[in-house]
């Protein structure tokens, strides 16, 4: 009756929450690979599948044509999926659509500092998230914030849903609501030069950048004296009135840390690696970083 399309831990942890009498409505689970990620959860879901003898298809493996269940539940999918009248296909988007339609909403919600956070499931449509809504589920988030916190969240709100969601399948209850597209935004995809630190940005934004690009992935990163290091952590300090003010330039320490210089506010440097791992040791104040 049901395929499922995942990627990431939020679908892993929706999918082995689920009771058995809603397993077994599953038909099949295709997974897919991010090698982005320090852990993407496909090898922990293959074993799953193994131990509890789902059936479990490779991403590339699959193919639409052999597939008859009426209902596709795509689950952080970054593909392409064929959308005919012959099954339903539903999205589960991490955001309040129809706000930050497209790529790495919960990203972009952490850097923006929006005070709720949440998942939407809808039907797909021809246009980027433009489908009926079915179902949301958010909550209220305070900072500093980390974005594997937000993750576990968000994943306890997939399980939720995902459990909705087959039930009201199997009681044939699917209920579809029109999104408003006067109020829709849109979050583009994110790529290497979007991890590099804006020093000429405010302070608490670039902070909310370091905490919202750290593990599952890379890290924010900097230049200093040619070469890439990453923050991985920081804290806001009190701004100053600089008349010649360089975004990027460090001040003083604070407690042993190095204080830098933003457009707005300063940022204090606690834990930062070099392109080896290495933990960086700020022996001097002039350092400019780019």
């Amino acid at each position: 009756m049901i395929t499922i399309f995942t990627l990431g831990s939020k679908g892993f942890k929706a999918i082995s929450s689920l009771p058995s009498t809603l397993l077994n409505l599953i038909d099949a689970i295709v997974v897919g690979k991010d090698e982005n990620v320090e852990n993407d959860f496909s090898e922990d879901l293959k074993k799953w599948c193994l131990a509890t003898g789902k059936k479990c298809i490779e991403r590339k493996a699959f193919n639409p044509a052999t597939c008859s269940s009426q209902y596709w539940i795509l689950m952080g999918w970054r593909w392409l999926i064929p959308v005919d009248e012959t099954r339903k296909v539903i999205v589960f988007h991490d955001s309040l659509l129809p706000k930050y339609r497209g790529f790495n909403p919960l990203v972009t919600a952490l850097i923006e500092g929006d005070s709720e956070i949440g998942v939407t499931s809808l039907l797909a449509s021809e246009k980027m998230d433009e489908g009926d809504i079915l179902s949301q589920l958010k909550l209220n988030i305070t900072y500093p914030i980390r974005i594997a916190e937000a993750i576990a969240e968000i994943s306890n709100l997939y399980s939720a849903l995902l459990f909705k969601t087959i039930t009201d399948i199997s009681e044939n209850f699917l209920i579809s609501t029109p999104q408003n597209h006067a109020q829709a935004s849109y979050s583009l995809w994110r790529g290497n030069e979007d991890y590099v630190i804006k020093w000429e940005e405010d302070s608490e934004r670039i902070l909310r950048m370091i905490h919202a690009s750290g593990t599952p992935y890379a890290g924010a990163r900097t230049n200093l004296d040619g070469k890439k290091i990453r923050i991985l952590d920081a804290y806001c300090f009190p701004d100053v009135t600089i008349v010649n003010r360089t975004p990027g330039k460090a001040i003083w320490k604070d407690k042993g840390n190095l204080v830098v210089v933003c457009g707005k506010g300063l940022l204090a440097i606690a834990n930062a690696q070099d392109e080896n791992g290495q933990q960086m040791q700020f022996s001097r104040l002039r350092y400019n970083f780019h």
